[in-house]
């Protein structure tokens, strides 16, 4: 396992090490669009966005995932890590297993949602962070 992953935890059953990836999947597409959300939102407030790591430090909005990708967002930079395209599939997995088990995922829909918008721009190839475009006008 270590060739595929730095990390191996033994979720459960067979199948459940599927949904611990659609679980993480659903929490980044949301998590992604929420800082997209957020870096407009300082920079048309007059704020430079590079700034959001430091001013959250310590706080509970401080993690990995906002240090990492707030500098991509603020600088625009879209070049793939991850492909848009991808995590729209992944996104579309975690709703039939959400409609599967009977529960409403309204946060994930409407991530989703702002996904394909980017797709039918064009955006299928760029990195997931180019859903800040879906921001602008």
């Amino acid at each position: 396992f270590g060739a595929i992953a730095a990390n191996f935890t033994h979720v459960g059953r067979t199948g459940d090490g599927l949904v611990a990836k659609m679980i993480s999947q659903h929490i980044v597409g949301c998590l992604h669009t929420v800082l997209a959300e957020a870096v407009r939102l300082a920079e048309l407030s007059g704020m430079d966005a590079t700034m959001i790591p430091a001013a959250v430090a310590g706080g509970h909005a401080h993690g990995g995932l906002l240090r990492q990708l707030d500098p991509r967002l603020a600088a625009r930079d879209f070049q793939p890590r991850a492909y848009a395209r991808q995590l729209v599939k992944d996104m579309h997995m975690v709703e039939a297993l959400a409609g599967g088990v009977g529960l409403p995922t309204p946060m994930l829909r409407q991530s989703c949602a702002m996904y394909e918008a980017l797709l039918e721009r064009g955006g299928a190839e760029m990195d997931v962070s180019a859903v800040v475009t879906m921001y602008e006008t």
